[in-house]
C-alpha cells in the first residue's frame, strides 16, 4: 500500500427530569490543570491597583487616545509612546457636557514627568470591575511578571505547531513536542505576551493572552497552547510513527478520523455516505484539501 503525507495546514420542558451530569461529564466540566495553574496570576481589578503600579503602553496609537499633560499641566502631542513604563496614580472624575459623570485612570511617566489620562465612559463607582484588558493599548506589567515568573524555566508540551522568530515570522514547528519556557516579557501588539521556548533544537516565540479576572475564554490563553503533561499519555493506542506524523501535522493513509483530526484539526465541512457495505466520509479543509475516509481509515487525499 502506498504511503500519501500532506501537512497541516418544539420540545416540551414541563416535564423534564433533573438530569445528573455523570463522571466524563463532570470531568468535563472541571477546570483544566493548566487553567488552575494561571490563578496565582489572576488580573487585579483597576479600583485594586496600589499606587505606582507599573503599566506598559502596548501601542504607538496610545497617544491618540490617552490624554496627555506636561509636569505643568498643559496639553500635549506625543509621539510614540509603545514600550514605555509608566505608573498608576490613581482615579478620579470628569463631567460630559451632557451632565454624566465618567471615571478617569492616571498615569505619570517617570522619565519625564507627563500624565496620561484615559476617560473610561463608566461611573467611578463602576470601575471595580475593570482590569487592565478593558483599558485600550496597555498591559499590566505586574500581573506579565507574575506570569514570567509562573512560567520561566519551566517544561510544558506546546499544543501549536505555529511557531515565529523573533521578528514575528513563521518558522516550521511541531506540536505535542516538549518545549522549556525561556523567558516571558510583556508584549507590544495585540497580545500581552511574549513567550520564548526552546524544543532542544529551535529556538521560537509565541503571542499568548493573559487573564482578565472574568473568566473570558480569549485566544491563545495559556491552556490552549500549552500541556503539563504528555498528550500521547491520553491516545495509548497511537502507534509511534503515526503519532510522530502527528506532531509534524501530517497525515498518512490507513490514519483514523480521531488521528487526522489530532494533526490536522477540524475540517471546515464535512460529507458522508455510503457504498454498499462502505461508509464513505470527505472532510474539506479551509485551504481547499480533503481527506477521504472508508470505514474510518483514510485513503486518499488531495491538496
Amino acid at each position: 500500500m502506498s504511503v500519501m503525507c500532506i501537512s497541516g495546514c418544539n420540545t416540551g420542558i414541563e416535564s423534564t427530569k433533573r438530569i445528573t451530569p455523570n463522571r466524563a461529564d463532570r470531568r468535563m466540566l472541571q477546570p483544566k490543570a493548566e487553567e488552575m495553574l494561571m490563578d496565582s496570576a489572576e488580573a487585579v481589578p483597576v479600583a485594586k491597583w496600589e499606587l505606582g503600579r507599573q503599566i506598559l503602553i502596548s501601542d504607538s496609537r496610545a497617544s491618540l487616545i490617552y490624554e496627555m499633560r506636561d509636569a505643568s499641566g498643559n496639553r500635549i502631542h506625543g509621539d510614540s509612546l509603545a514600550g514605555r513604563i509608566v505608573n498608576f496614580t490613581g482615579i478620579s472624575s470628569t463631567t460630559s457636557p451632557g451632565g454624566d459623570v465618567m471615571g478617569i485612570v492616571t498615569f505619570r511617566d517617570p522619565q519625564n514627568g507627563n500624565t496620561l489620562s484615559y476617560i473610561t465612559n463608566k461611573k467611578p463607582e463602576d470601575l471595580g470591575t475593570m482590569t487592565w484588558n478593558d483599558l485600550p493599548m496597555i498591559v499590566d506589567k505586574e500581573q506579565a511578571d507574575a506570569m514570567a515568573r509562573l512560567l520561566n524555566n519551566r517544561r510544558f508540551w506546546i499544543r501549536t505547531p505555529l511557531w515565529y522568530d523573533a521578528k514575528g515570522n513563521p518558522v516550521a514547528g511541531a506540536k505535542f513536542v516538549p518545549v522549556n519556557i525561556l523567558e516571558v516579557s510583556p508584549g507590544i501588539g495585540a497580545f500581552p505576551l511574549h513567550i520564548k521556548f526552546t524544543d532542544g533544537q529551535t529556538t521560537a516565540w509565541l503571542p499568548m493572552n493573559m487573564p482578565d479576572g472574568k473568566g473570558n475564554k480569549g485566544s491563545r490563553m495559556f491552556s490552549s497552547l500549552f500541556s503539563l503533561s504528555d498528550p500521547k499519555e491520553d491516545y495509548p493506542n497511537i502507534a509511534p510513527e503515526i503519532w510522530d506524523l502527528i506532531c509534524k501535522g501530517r497525515v498518512c493513509e490507513g490514519m483514523t478520523k480521531e488521528e487526522c483530526k489530532l494533526s490536522l484539526g477540524n475540517p471546515q465541512e464535512v460529507d458522508r455516505g455510503h457504498n454498499w457495505d462502505q461508509l464513505l466520509d470527505v472532510w474539506t479543509y479551509s485551504d481547499g484539501s480533503y481527506l477521504f475516509f472508508i470505514n474510518d481509515r483514510l485513503t486518499r487525499e488531495k491538496r
